[in-house]
């Protein structure tokens, strides 16, 4: 019998930590990702939530303040997400 992981959601937490790496280190730029991802894994697992949970929650309320602006809104919080993170 296969043995499953006993967390099915780890690999949406582990999405949601990458992406919260990727807009962190775009607003942060002198600092690498192995750097964000440490000074964040130093911290107790609440602040890591809060700052992960926050970073995203951002994400979304952004994305609905462009949505207002129909498609033209979505293209530009597209790019700006792009622009972000690389």
């Amino acid at each position: 019998m296969i043995r499953r992981s006993s967390n099915w959601l780890e690999p949406a937490a582990r999405a949601c930590r990458n992406v919260a790496l990727g807009v962190i280190g775009g607003f942060c730029r002198r600092l690498g990702h192995d750097d964000i991802a440490a000074r964040i894994a130093a911290r107790p697992t609440s602040e890591q939530a809060l700052i992960i949970g926050g970073t995203i929650a951002a994400l979304a309320l952004t994305s609905l303040l462009f949505a207002q602006f129909g498609l033209i809104g979505l293209l530009a919080f597209l790019i700006l997400v792009i622009v972000l993170v690389n």
